[in-house]
């Protein structure tokens, strides 16, 4: 009676195959670590291109924004965005064990004696000798051979886009931010306060006549007030622009409760 073999438990071929996997699995990290310089570099593209944009947006009066912030997070976002992309596109082990053969004239040595393991199929002495042959080729397999180290294609345009920044730069400097409006000067002019009493008077006039139509002492004691107020800026004795508001407002809180009481 023959026995099942043990499915669970890891073959002597897949044993055998530990050195050709541990090749292949150093050139798939070094493929992502190209994967992740590429990332960056697209992000530093992006990057740079949003600053050139918003420095142009803002110079030309499109749009007002700050383009170092909107550039950084620009370029974080699309260096992440490209990350996932080539994260779920990076090759898996058999695609990599069939780059090797192509690279190193194997034929599908390296990509049948993987899919051999992957189907835990109990090995006869075909897939035996199939397996020496990986295993005493595997040590061929360079990641710099599947990988060549280059300077990836987005590195140029990230030269181009950085050069632009700097022209940008040196031929539109960023406009200084507005200086905060000054505040007013805390003593009336002689002028402000002349200016002042000619439309208080003016007002203490119109309520002096609704008062007189209406017959309302109260809307005359505002007017009378009024008046006061506008004696005093002309004799230039009201200078204090803070006590002046706050004694308008006030004045402006009884004219407007005098107006609202019906007259007799």
């Amino acid at each position: 009676m023959t026995a099942t073999p043990d499915l669970d438990r890891p073959s002597a071929s897949a044993i055998a195959l530990d050195a050709l996997t541990a090749r292949i699995e150093a050139a798939r990290r070094h493929a992502s670590l190209h994967a992740l310089i590429r990332a960056a570099l697209w992000g530093l593209c992006a990057g740079l291109a949003a600053f050139c944009a918003g420095r142009l947006a803002t110079h030309l009066g499109f749009a007002t924004f700050e383009a170092v912030p909107t550039g950084f997070a620009v370029g974080v976002a699309a260096a992440i965005a490209a990350a996932a992309v080539l994260f779920l596109r990076r090759p898996d082990n058999l695609a990599v064990a069939r780059r090797a053969d192509a690279a190193l004239g194997t034929g599908e040595t390296f990509s049948t004696a993987l899919e051999q393991v992957r189907s835990r199929t109990p090995a006869g002495p075909l897939q035996h000798l199939l397996f020496s042959r990986a295993n005493s080729e595997a040590p061929r397999i360079a990641p710099d051979l599947l990988f060549p180290r280059r300077i990836p294609r987005e590195a140029f345009f990230a030269l181009i886009l950085a050069l632009a920044s700097l022209a940008l730069i040196a031929l539109l400097p960023a406009k200084p931010a507005a200086p905060p409006p000054a505040a007013p000067n805390p003593v009336l002019s002689a002028q402000e306060q002349s200016a002042l009493a000619t439309e208080i008077e003016t007002i203490a006039l119109s309520f002096a006549s609704d008062a007189q139509d209406r017959s309302d002492s109260y809307l005359a004691a505002v007017a009378g007030a009024l008046m006061s107020v506008s004696r005093e800026l002309s004799q230039g004795t009201r200078s204090d622009r803070a006590a002046l508001v706050s004694e308008l407002d006030q004045l402006r809180g009884h004219a407007a409760a005098g107006y609202a009481e019906p007259g007799p």
